[in-house]
């Protein structure tokens, strides 16, 4: 955004922003775990970049109760791997997508902590429908060939 594309995002958070609990949600992300271009990488890390830090200058103004961030447990964890994971397991990420997204966590985290705004980062897994020639991709894939 510009100065003023800020001026006018912030005056239609107007309504929001007099509302006694505030939340803002964060799910749009560039990229994919298995990117293998290295000028893509670059790009998406420098959109990514510049969400969050849309998000934070943002937050500094409307000053939300709450910050939910959907981060991706595909990329977090091991995409290859064929067991369960929980929030009590060390992220392990194995791509460019996925140490973005951890270090957005932290950062994130970080702000929040400082400026005691309630955090919840949802690490969901993507959730394609069954199709046998991608059995590693989507947790509902994982599910029915490890089940079946």
């Amino acid at each position: 955004y510009t100065e003023l594309g800020y001026k006018k995002l912030i005056d239609e958070f107007g309504r929001f922003s007099e509302k006694p609990f505030k939340t803002f949600i964060i799910y749009s992300w560039a990229g994919k775990h298995n990117e293998s271009n290295k000028d893509k990488c670059i790009e998406n890390f420098q959109i990514n970049k510049n969400i969050l830090e849309n998000l934070i200058y943002i937050s500094k103004i409307v000053k939300p109760n709450q910050i939910i961030f959907i981060s991706s447990a595909g990329s977090i964890y091991d995409p290859n791997s064929k067991d369960f994971f929980d929030e009590s397991q060390s992220p392990k990420p194995s791509s460019a997508y996925g140490h973005q997204k951890l270090e957005v966590e932290e950062k994130i985290r970080s702000f929040c902590t400082n400026r005691k705004i309630n955090l919840t980062i949802l690490r969901v897994s993507t959730a394609y429908g069954y199709e046998e020639k991608y059995t590693y991709n989507g947790v509902l894939n994982k599910w029915l060939i490890k089940y079946s």
